[in-house]
């Protein structure tokens, strides 16, 4: 049973240092209860908690004994069976508010085609290049970006920012969707340029993070063939480039913070100091919240921090049968919106 105590923990848990972004409920005082009511003190005016709690990924969970990292969700559906390759979903009895109108919902990990698939009723995958969007609905996710690490310099970053362009423009113009921005869509003033390449400024070794640089591999061939050592390592703090999926879902400015001011890649691409200063001038700002992270991607892009590389899109397609699989920009589909149609269409 979803109790007002239950809600107080799970805040408290979100409060802990070790707990996902966690930052963003840096600016809880206190956590009470109040008869049925969960009553939160905050040490300032804080927007973005708010966007936190109605996000999702911050939802109140309920403990599964049998299996501790996989607790029940407390809306509509819960878990029911969970394996490797096929998981399920069954209405939730307990649910305060609407139900949708299926009782149950099976799917399936197909792993030799990267596919995940819900029986032959509806199937998505992640997808990069524009030719495999032809037969398909799709929508965007996000972009893809090459991150540098605060500890190269300026000249370091600019140089790798410039051989990076003109590998994308060599390479990738024909079956990738450039971009200019992490944000997916948001139209900025041409920041270059006629920036002249310096191979000087490039050390001779460079470290990359193993994960995920397999898309780029033609920048990792062509650095290689200008004389600089490629060494991959393990993780992106010690790395001196990462490529990195900047994902947006359905609040589009809680990601835009999280990615510019809390994630990994954003804790590695600025020093702790940045951090900090931009964090508190977020909080203290006058205008509009959405602006003033535009206006910090735009410091990320002026600054070599990062190159936004391309788009990123979900494909997918559904059985006739299949209505109201309305699909967000991360591949989500509402269960409570879905039903069956097996009426025959009209010649």
């Amino acid at each position: 049973m979803v109790t007002p105590e239950h809600v107080k923990q799970n805040l408290i848990a979100h409060m802990d240092e070790h707990s996902v972004a966690h930052q963003l409920y840096s600016s809880i005082k206190s956590v009470e209860v109040n008869h049925q009511w969960v009553e939160v003190t905050l040490t300032h005016d804080d927007p973005v908690f708010l966007h936190a709690i109605a996000d999702v990924h911050a939802s109140i969970f309920l403990d599964n004994d049998a299996e501790p990292d996989y607790p029940y969700g407390t809306g509509a559906y819960h878990w029911e069976y969970r394996s490797k390759d096929h998981w399920s979903l069954v209405k939730n009895a307990q649910y305060f508010a609407v139900h949708g109108v299926l009782k149950r919902a099976d799917f399936w990990h197909v792993t030799t085609s990267n596919k995940t698939s819900v029986g032959h009723l509806f199937e998505f995958e992640h997808i990069d290049d524009i030719a495999n969007k032809a037969d398909r609905s799709y929508s965007t996710m996000g972009t893809k970006a090459l991150c540098f690490s605060h500890r190269l310099d300026f000249n370091t970053r600019l140089a790798l920012s410039t051989f990076t362009k003109q590998v994308l423009n060599k390479h990738y113009t024909n079956d990738r969707e450039l971009t200019s921005t992490i944000l997916p869509n948001r139209k900025i003033r041409e920041l270059e340029s006629n920036d002249a390449l310096n191979m000087g400024d490039i050390p001779t070794k460079l470290k990359v993070h193993v994960q995920n640089q397999e898309p780029i591999q033609l920048l990792w061939i062509e650095l290689v063939n200008a004389g600089i050592s490629i060494e991959y390592v393990e993780t992106v703090a010690e790395a001196d480039i990462w490529v990195n999926n900047f994902l947006f879902g359905a609040d589009v400015l809680l990601d835009h913070y999280y990615w510019l001011m809390l994630s990994e890649s954003a804790s590695n691409m600025i020093t702790p100091f940045k951090q900090r200063q931009w964090i508190t001038e977020f909080q203290q700002t006058r205008a509009s919240k959405s602006a003033f992270l535009n206006d910090i991607e735009d410091r990320y892009l002026e600054e070599k921090r990062l190159v936004p590389l391309w788009v990123k899109s979900v494909a997918f397609k559904s059985h006739d049968s299949l209505r109201g699989t309305d699909v967000d920009s991360l591949g989500m589909m509402n269960l409570c919106n879905i039903w069956f149609d097996k009426r025959e269409k009209a010649n």
